[in-house]
């Protein structure tokens, strides 16, 4: 993973403080899957999963298709 779990360790960094919708936003597209898999292990799935509904939201609507997919495999479940 490119730095997900850097990110997540606060003794090591202190980008660790960075909300789901930070960290989502700051992530690649073709590394967002991977990511939101880490995230899903380290945070509250509620809390990855309405980050992802407003990376959606606010994306442009050529990644939308993309987002769908990882946002239905990944995140569509969460109560």
């Amino acid at each position: 993973m490119f730095g997900i779990r850097r990110l997540l360790r606060p003794e090591r960094n202190s980008d660790a403080d960075l909300t789901a919708r930070e960290l989502l936003q700051r992530t690649p597209l073709d590394r967002l899957e991977q990511t939101v898999k880490a995230l899903k292990k380290q945070r509250p799935a509620a809390d990855v999963r309405e980050a992802m509904i407003h990376l959606i939201a606010a994306a442009p609507l050529a990644h939308f298709g993309t987002l769908k997919q990882i946002y239905m495999v990944h995140c569509a479940d969460v109560k």
